[in-house]
């Protein structure tokens, strides 16, 4: 899955909406904070963290799971890129 499709998907389900402009390029609308700018999910672990909160009780085990699969050192100390990924696989959204 390319960085872009992952940056994508998470906003996605942040609540971001999207759209085509007349030319075809993506153009993203809004999300209920009222920003247009999608943020760096896969290089700012702030950014990431911000989309961990929204996991539900019931999905932080199958979460630390992906992560420790994907991290070659302790899952805390995971990669922006690495958080999203599981995330993207925790909430069924990996292609």
């Amino acid at each position: 899955m390319s960085p872009e499709k992952q940056r994508i998907a998470i906003a996605k389900y942040c609540g971001f909406q999207f759209g085509r402009a007349l030319d075809g390029t993506v153009v993203v609308y809004q999300n209920d904070k009222g920003t247009s700018l999608i943020p760096n999910y896969l290089g700012d672990l702030n950014a990431i963290h911000e989309v961990e909160k929204t996991l539900l009780d019931t999905q932080i085990g199958e979460y630390t799971d992906h992560l420790i699969d994907l991290a070659d050192v302790l899952y805390f100390q995971a990669t922006a890129a690495q958080r999203s990924e599981a995330f993207l696989k925790t909430i069924g959204k990996w292609d």
